[in-house]
């Protein structure tokens, strides 16, 4: 691929390696930990780590309108993408994450600093100059810092954006694997700012 620091690439197992490391270093199971560490102060409550099975009010994922069954991330896949959420929750995970209910100052400084340019790996049709902090994608959006994260899983598609100085969060969420969300979310921009 490429020497250490000279590129970039997102990276699934890697996710996966850090929930690992999670459950290591804190003797808990990644969906424990997260649960209670992370999750539970942030108060999404609609907002769940492992698979749907049995699960009320969750979504049937879709296919170019067809069902999809969707894989369960938990079984191999912790830590990249496991968590289902509503866009409620997500548009309130973003203001806790931004407000210090989560991370104390230190901590965010560093997740929304730039720490790799993706350069042509990771291309928006709204956001500019795009950088990856740790576990965020970092921009401009009409001349304003943007930070943002996208996700999918078969039939499921998200997207949530947060402006800081606007202290605007915005989350997207489509249960149809082909939706265009980017569109979705700068045409709401477009209307609010």
């Amino acid at each position: 691929m490429f020497q250490p620091g000279t590129g970039w690439r997102y990276s699934s197992p890697g996710y996966v390696l850090l929930g690992r490391i999670i459950e290591r270093a804190s003797g808990e199971a990644y969906a424990t930990f997260l649960t209670d560490h992370i999750l539970g102060p942030a108060n999404v409550d609609d907002t769940f780590v492992g698979n749907s099975h049995g699960r009320p009010r969750v979504a049937r994922g879709y296919g170019d309108g067809q069902p999809v069954d969707s894989f369960d991330l938990d079984i191999v896949g912790i830590g990249a993408g496991d968590v289902s959420s509503t866009a409620m929750d997500l548009a309130h995970w973003i203001r806790a994450l931004g407000s210090g209910q989560v991370l104390n100052e230190a901590s965010r400084r560093t997740m929304f600093a730039w720490q790799a340019s993706v350069g042509g790996a990771r291309t928006s049709s709204f956001v500019s100059d795009i950088h990856y902090g740790y576990g965020v994608f970092i921009g401009r959006t009409q001349g304003r810092p943007i930070i943002f994260h996208t996700g999918d899983n078969s039939g499921f598609k998200a997207m949530s954006v947060w402006l800081p100085e606007d202290d605007l969060a915005i989350a997207s969420l489509s249960n149809e694997e082909s939706t265009d969300l980017e569109n979705v979310i700068s045409g709401i921009l477009a209307k609010l700012l």
